[in-house]
């Protein structure tokens, strides 16, 4: 199970967890309704890397 710290705008937010097998995990990583409108950068940090894993993203939604 990759954990996974995230962080908005350089505050922690939570730990996600996202483990290997597609039906023990969600399809969204991290989201958030109560961001203010303009500019936010999001960052995430793997807290348990493996040699023989990878974690992808492969888009991020924005709702205005």
């Amino acid at each position: 199970v990759a954990e996974i710290d995230v962080f908005v705008d350089g505050k922690f937010r939570e730990t996600m967890k996202a483990p290997a097998n597609s039906h023990n995990r969600t399809a969204e990583l991290y989201w958030t309704y109560d961001l203010k409108k303009g500019t936010h950068e999001l960052s995430l940090k793997w807290k348990n890397p493996n040699g023989e894993a990878k974690v992808n993203t492969s888009r991020i939604l924005i709702y205005e």
